[in-house]
This record gives C-alpha cells, sequence and structure tokens, in this order.
C-alpha cells in the first residue's frame, strides 16, 4: 500500500499518465522544486492521488496514441481540483508522438482526418492548464505503469461472493430484512378488530 500526501502549494506537481491494450492509468505525486534539478529516478515523489479504467466498446479498437491520448485528457479532466493552479505542472509521457499531438499549432498530414479532429479537441481540452510536457523513456515511467498495468488480468466472472469466497455465509439478514421477512409473513385478522354490530342485548331508549 502507497500512503498519500496532502497537496502542497510550494510543490511542484506531476502528472503520469499511461495505457497498456486493455487499461488506462494516471499518478499525481509532488516534489520539492529543489528536486527538479536532479534525474528522474532519483526525485522523491509522493502521491497525492491515482486513477485508472479500462477500454470497453469502440475505445478497445483504439491504437496506441489514441489510448494514451485519452489517459491524458480523462485524468486532467478527473483532476482538474488538484492541476489547475497557479503554477504549471509537469507532465511525464513515454511515448514521443503525444508531445507534438498535444501541441495546438502542430500537425500531421499523414493523419487520417477522423484522427485528427479526435486529437485536435483532445488538445484544446487541455488549454486551460498551464503545463510542462516531458518525454521519459517507458522503463522509466514507473508511475505511470502502475494503475495501468499492474494487476491488470481479467475479470473473474463472480454470480455470488461465494464462489470467490468459500467462507461465505450462505444467508446475510440485517435487522431490517428480518422485520420485513417477519412482517411478510404476517397476515391480518380482521376478526379481531372488526365486530359486526348485533341486536342482543339492545335496550329501547326513553323517548
Amino acid at each position: 500500500m502507497v500512503p498519500l500526501v496532502h497537496p502542497s502549494p510550494t510543490a511542484e506537481v506531476c502528472l503520469y499518465a499511461d495505457a497498456s491494450q486493455d487499461y488506462w492509468g494516471a499518478v499525481v505525486t509532488q516534489i520539492d522544486p529543489s528536486e527538479l534539478q536532479v534525474t528522474l529516478e532519483k526525485q522523491n515523489h509522493r502521491p497525492l492521488v491515482s486513477l485508472s479504467g479500462r477500454f470497453a466498446g469502440a475505445s478497445s479498437r483504439w491504437d496506441t496514441i489514441e489510448t494514451e491520448a485519452f489517459a491524458i485528457v480523462e485524468s486532467t479532466s478527473r483532476l482538474e481540483y488538484l492541476l489547475l493552479r497557479p503554477r504549471e505542472f509537469h507532465l511525464y509521457i513515454d511515448h514521443r508522438n503525444l508531445v507534438y499531438m498535444f501541441d495546438p499549432y502542430g500537425s500531421d498530414g499523414t493523419m487520417a482526418k477522423y484522427r485528427a479532429d479526435k486529437s485536435q479537441r483532445w488538445a484544446l481540452s487541455l488549454m486551460s492548464f498551464k503545463y510542462v510536457i516531458e518525454h521519459v523513456p517507458g522503463e522509466v515511467n514507473a508511475w505511470g505503469d502502475l494503475p495501468s498495468r499492474w494487476g491488470a488480468g481479467p475479470a473473474l466472472p463472480l454470480s455470488r461472493p461465494r464462489d470467490a469466497w468459500p467462507d461465505w455465509p450462505s444467508s446475510i439478514e440485517s435487522p431490517r430484512c428480518k422485520k420485513l421477512s417477519l412482517c411478510g409473513r404476517l397476515k391480518p385478522r380482521l376478526e379481531l378488530f372488526i365486530k359486526t354490530p348485533s341486536t342482543r342485548g339492545k335496550q329501547e331508549l326513553p323517548v
């Protein structure tokens, strides 16, 4: 388990984003400003938050540059409260083409139109942020690999918790459920509360 820290207004904020074939993930860390002078491997990063997701539907057929670009756009959208700040944050990626993709003045004439339009929309969504984008080798991008690759095995199809935990009790009832089940077994007996009027013992009232 990696402990998280509270954000510091004087620290440098770093965003690591990455994607695999099936998953995307991002980690936001902070470091002391003096540590920017040393290499990435020697920096003491303290994690602030991490998030991840799975590609499904049409997104599961995206190529590498689209999946990794989505990881950046989605993480910045969800983490505005950390990344919208007076000072820029540092965006680390291990796909060099993304450096040019998120340049609003850059273009690639060989890119298909639908893909170029998508990349421009994604690039525009980052224009509200102040950031410095830096390319790092894949073997150094350990923070980005944590949520996107570790533990990304196939999900275990479970129809009930007992399939995963043999000791799981066969039935669990909360006090509220017990009360509801008891009420379901009770049937009102109207004869105890409603009696038909009878003339037996009727007395004549004086006029």
